[in-house]
């Protein structure tokens, strides 16, 4: 399905299948399905109107205590707002006009009434999708709620086969995960498959693929974050020779598996969107201040999914007390890390490895560099020094 949002250049157009989306001019004619409510005019040309995707953290709470967590979830965090808070925060998003709402974790279906949520959403017309590590207490009862709400995208965690994958996510986990997989099939369900890379798992991933190929149509691959619970793990991070490598092997790995669309963090940097003609918004190239904020369990407002776990300090605002429109076009913090991603961005422009073996940058990353809880970051062999954030 197509989704169509009015902007004062023209247009967003969303691709419920892909999950991607592109800018229409003003003389434009999209096809689209449906058209999406656009928010009150905050008076601003030079951002979108508002976010297309908003990462919703669920619940803090979750029935694993991954190695490499990037959000340090566990059984002790709090759950989150209750249900009739959560649903008024959806309803708000909806008048904003924001496209895609994400729901993340913790673990999202360790709330009692997360389906509750994920059907009062897709009422709503978002499009919907779920981050979850396919651990369910019934995975029938679970697969055929999942399969009854008819999902834009579910998206299940997978870093490894057996033994890998439980060093990562705790023993037991792998077995759990693949009986619900099993589930999910059964239920008619093709999830897409996240695959975290440490080095407990670069090594393993033909048989990551021979997995994954039996149960889903699409994996995404991607390094490790050192913050979270990560931040206690350094040693299982990989750094960007290997991180490099590991996409030369998945390149021919991926020639067995015609049908499995493959996505790896270090197939070159991200190429911006297309700007429509006489359009005021500057170069998008990530998501976060641009096309995307994120919401942690609690109510706050975030940059982006991660750095709720890097610094109070970087939170936005929060639900309800602050709009959606307040933070997007009114939040002289975002606008100040708007300002230091565009720095970055002109940094990485002057990089031999752009658009090469340069995975592009990474906010939360270049963040714990500058809070002085890595030197750099690992996966980036820039030799030039990244400007200095001014809103920490």
């Amino acid at each position: 399905m197509m989704l169509f949002r009015k902007e004062s250049f023209g247009g967003i157009l969303f691709d419920t299948k892909t999950m991607g989306f592109s800018l229409t001019g003003p003389d434009d004619r999209p096809d689209y399905d449906r058209r999406v409510k656009t928010g009150p005019d905050h008076g601003r040309r030079d951002i979108i109107s508002a976010p297309v995707a908003v990462y919703y953290e669920l619940t803090g709470r979750c029935n694993l205590e991954c190695r490499h967590c990037f959000t340090n979830s566990g059984g002790a965090r709090g759950e989150g707002l209750p249900g009739d808070a959560v649903f008024s925060v959806l309803e708000r998003l909806a008048e904003a006009g924001v496209m895609n709402l994400r729901f993340t974790g913790g673990e999202p279906t360790t709330r009692a009434d997360w389906f509750d949520i994920l059907k009062r959403s897709r009422n709503l017309g978002f499009a919907v999708s779920l981050q979850t590590n396919g651990v369910f207490s019934d995975p029938a009862a679970t697969a055929e709620k999942l399969a009854a709400l008819e999902l834009d995208q579910i998206t299940v965690s997978v870093d490894g086969v057996g033994p890998a994958h439980d060093a990562l996510r705790g023993a037991g986990s792998f077995a759990r995960v693949e009986k619900s997989l099993n589930a999910m099939a059964a239920a008619g369900i093709r999830p897409r498959i996240n695959t975290i890379l440490t080095k407990l798992n670069c090594d393993r991933l033909g048989e990551i693929f021979e997995f994954v190929s039996r149960y889903s149509d699409s994996i995404n691959i991607f390094y490790m974050r050192v913050i979270g619970r990560g931040i206690k793990n350094t040693d299982i991070m990989i750094d960007f020779s290997l991180h490099h490598a590991t996409s030369e092997r998945v390149l021919k790995i991926s020639k067995n598996y015609p049908g499995l669309r493959v996505f790896h963090s270090a197939s070159g940097s991200p190429r911006p969107l297309k700007i429509p003609a006489g359009a005021d918004i500057p170069e998008i190239v990530f998501p976060c201040g641009s096309t995307a904020l994120s919401i942690a369990a609690g109510g706050t407002v975030w940059p982006h999914h991660y750095s709720i776990y890097q610094s109070a300090s970087l939170a936005l605002g929060r639900f309800p007390e602050d709009s959606v429109s307040s933070i997007w076009a009114g939040s002289k913090k975002l606008d100040a890390m708007r300002g230091w991603l565009k720095k970055l961005r002109e940094r990485c422009l002057r990089c031999t490895e752009h658009e090469t073996r340069c995975s592009g940058i990474d906010f939360e990353m270049e963040l714990e560099a500058a809070y002085g809880r890595i030197e750099k970051n690992p996966c980036c062999v820039c030799p030039e020094k990244a400007p200095e954030p001014d809103f920490i």
